[in-house]
C-alpha cells in the first residue's frame, strides 16, 4: 500500500479497519499493534503515532460498530407505529435480533467491556460522546412513550432507557457466546432467552407497572 499518496485521515481509516477485522477475527487480547502494523504493512512506529495504544484503537473501533447498529435500528424505528411503548420494545428486539446475528461482535463487546473497567483516559472521549448520543435516541423513545401514556412516569426516562439498554446487552453477553452450553445447562435456547427476557423487562416498564419498584 502506498501510504505516501494518502492522507492522515486516510492512513487512520486503513488502521481502523485493519485492527476492526482483526478484534472481531482472532479477539481482542489476540491481537496487539505488531500484528496490526504487519498486516497493512506499516511499521510500528509509525502506526503508533496514529494510536499510541491499542486500547485507543479499541475505542475507535468499538465507536464505529455500535454506532452501524445503533444507526439501524433507529433507521428502522422510523417505520414504526403504534404506542410509545410498542414502538420502543420493537425497535430494541430490532436491535437485539441484529447483535445475536453478529456473535464475533458479541465475543468482542464482552472484551472491550472487561479491558475498561477504570477511568477513560483522554482517547475514551470521543467514544463516550458517540455513547451518550446513542443513548439520547433511547432516552427520547421512552419520553415519547411517557407523554402518550404507555410508558410508566414514575422513573426518569433516563434512568428506564439505561435499564433496558444495560439489562438488554448484558443477557445477550451472557448467553449468546454459550449458546451450546446454555442449551445443555439449561434445557432452552439462548435466542428465545433473550427474547423472553426482553419481554419481561418491557412488560416492566409498562405504565401499568408504575409504583412497583425496579
Amino acid at each position: 500500500m502506498n501510504y505516501y499518496s494518502m492522507n492522515a485521515n486516510e492512513i487512520q481509516r486503513v488502521i481502523v479497519a485493519e485492527a476492526r477485522e482483526c478484534f472481531l477475527r482472532d479477539g481482542y487480547a489476540a491481537t496487539d499493534i505488531k500484528k496490526i502494523a504487519n498486516r497493512i504493512q506499516l511499521s510500528r512506529s509509525a502506526l503508533y503515532r496514529y494510536f499510541p495504544r491499542k486500547e485507543t484503537l479499541a475505542l475507535h473501533v468499538m465507536r464505529e460498530l455500535m454506532t452501524e447498529i445503533y444507526q439501524d435500528a433507529m433507521d428502522y424505528s422510523n417505520t414504526l407505529n403504534g404506542s410509545g411503548w410498542s414502538k420502543y420494545r420493537t425497535y430494541t428486539v430490532h436491535y437485539l435480533e441484529n447483535l445475536m446475528d453478529k456473535p464475533s461482535l458479541i465475543v468482542f463487546i464482552s472484551d472491550f467491556d472487561r479491558a475498561f473497567i477504570g477511568d477513560y483516559d483522554e482517547a475514551g472521549n470521543g467514544y463516550v460522546d458517540a455513547i451518550h448520543g446513542l443513548m439520547d435516541f433511547d432516552r427520547r423513545m421512552v419520553e415519547a412513550g411517557q407523554r402518550d401514556g404507555s410508558i410508566r412516569a414514575d422513573l426518569s426516562a433516563s434512568m428506564l432507557s439505561s435499564v433496558v439498554v444495560n439489562a438488554t446487552a448484558g443477557i445477550v453477553q451472557r448467553v449468546c457466546p454459550r449458546s451450546a452450553h446454555i442449551e445443555t445447562e439449561h434445557g432452552n435456547v439462548a435466542h428465545e432467552i433473550v427474547r423472553r427476557t426482553t419481554d419481561l423487562l418491557f412488560l416492566s416498564i409498562k405504565k401499568e407497572s408504575e409504583g412497583i419498584k425496579i
